[in-house]
């Protein structure tokens, strides 16, 4: 179930231009829910309250344990080369402790005087992302109320991250925040027996780039423990501030120019290379919008499932195979958004260094993404692809697949 499911979303992954009703509704019968996509509806919010509370301070320093956090953070591979190449802090605080109370979904306590300690393993932080590994120990008492070898995620309700300059950098309350911001945890792992749980906070900006802060404060009073349908409240107080490292504060661009296009109708309004990702935008002319007509499936009816024979009233149904055949006629350009590490892929766009390496589309929930008609007769693209610093050279070849047609592009290092 959880491989079909992660199948759908892949191929979903690239936003195209539908009419508005039919965005994010495409259902998946396999949990009979709206699936949320990444490119489309990724921005969950939390409601709660602001407090204060006692601070840990910690210095920072860059990670050597690379190995085991590589991958950890779940953002595709242009994070993962940053973090293998330095790019990540790694604190050396102590637990904060906090002694808290544990609630129910009402708000009613069920278990008194609790022992939560927290504390910040490391992070990382870029235009695009603040991404932090936290830890936190539950005293042990907790297992009279919830077992955490069920436990299915963490969330801290009422986060609020700040900076130096007392920018509110992201809040769970929509209403405090100056950025536009999207979230998402995990867990790593966790021991019963001694109550640790590691887990990942991704906080990701939309339409806009985080400062370049020298410091971050994470402040927080409720950690939330998911099982299922069930949630329990850690009622507490923490403040952590962490020190942001120099190459992250002081982090830059670098640039490209065009050197040749075999597609005229391409013009490239602009290329960045960072420490985590290659963006590029361009518009597309004499290109035709397709009616509304052309996207014949209804979107609240379609279901993709392994087989098709599921019951269920006036719905359409395709398996897997179908349905990524079906959509990929509904992108002028086609996406990978997942990576085959171990053999070639054909027909999908990608860009390539002077050495032959090629890099995909991001996976990011994070990644910047843009795929609209424009102006009748054009097509405004711009995606993030999984080359960095790192791995980047003077020369770049940039090939993309458009209606299934190789078009490439020519790109060389500019000085600004």
């Amino acid at each position: 179930m959880e491989d079909i499911e992660k199948k759908i979303k892949n191929t979903l992954a690239e936003q195209i231009e539908l009419p508005i009703k039919y965005k994010n509704i495409v259902r998946n019968t396999l949990n009979n829910e709206k699936i949320e996509w990444r490119g489309y509806n990724l921005k969950k919010k939390l409601i709660a309250t602001i407090c204060t509370g006692i601070t840990l301070m910690s210095g920072v320093a860059f990670a050597t344990n690379f190995d085991k956090i590589i991958n950890s953070f779940n953002l595709g591979k242009g994070i993962d080369t940053a973090v293998e190449n330095g790019y990540i802090a790694e604190t050396d605080m102590e637990y904060l402790n906090s002694n808290s109370n544990v609630t129910d979904g009402n708000n009613e306590v069920i278990l008194n005087d609790i022992n939560v300690e927290a504390k910040i393993s490391d992070f990382i932080m870029d235009d695009l992302n603040i991404s932090t590994h936290f830890e936190i120990k539950i005293d042990s008492k907790i297992n009279e109320t919830i077992d955490l070898d069920n436990i299915d995620n963490i969330i801290f309700k009422d986060l609020n991250i700040t900076d130096e300059e007392n920018r509110i950098l992201f809040s769970a309350n929509d209403e405090e925040t100056y950025f536009n911001c999207g979230m998402n945890s995990f867990i790593n792992n966790h021991n019963k027996e001694n109550g640790i749980i590691n887990f990942t906070y991704n906080i990701y900006i939309d339409n806009d780039n985080f400062p370049k802060s020298k410091k971050l404060n994470y402040k927080f009073t409720t950690i939330e423990l998911q099982t299922g349908e069930n949630k329990i409240h850690l009622i507490g107080n923490w403040n952590i501030d962490v020190d942001v490292p120099e190459e992250m504060y002081n982090r830059t661009k670098e640039y490209y120019k065009v050197i040749s296009c075999d597609n005229e109708d391409i013009d490239i309004y602009t290329t960045t290379l960072s420490e985590t990702g290659f963006e590029i935008g361009m518009t597309i002319n004499n290109i035709k919008k397709p009616e509304e007509g052309y996207f014949n499936q209804n979107w609240e009816t379609l279901v993709v499932t392994e087989n098709n024979t599921e019951p269920k009233e006036n719905a359409t149904y395709m398996n897997m195979d179908e349905f990524e055949k079906w959509f990929d006629t509904l992108r002028p350009i086609r996406l990978l958004p997942y990576n085959n590490k171990e053999n070639e892929i054909d027909g999908v766009s990608y860009i390539s260094n002077e050495n032959g390496e090629k890099f995909y589309a991001s996976t990011s929930p994070s990644r910047r993404h843009n795929c609209n008609y424009i102006d009748g007769d054009k097509y405004n693209f711009y995606e993030t692809f999984e080359l960095t610093k790192y791995d980047a050279s003077n020369k770049l070849k940039l090939v993309l697949y458009y209606w299934g047609n190789p078009v490439t592009i020519e790109l060389e290092k500019i000085d600004r």
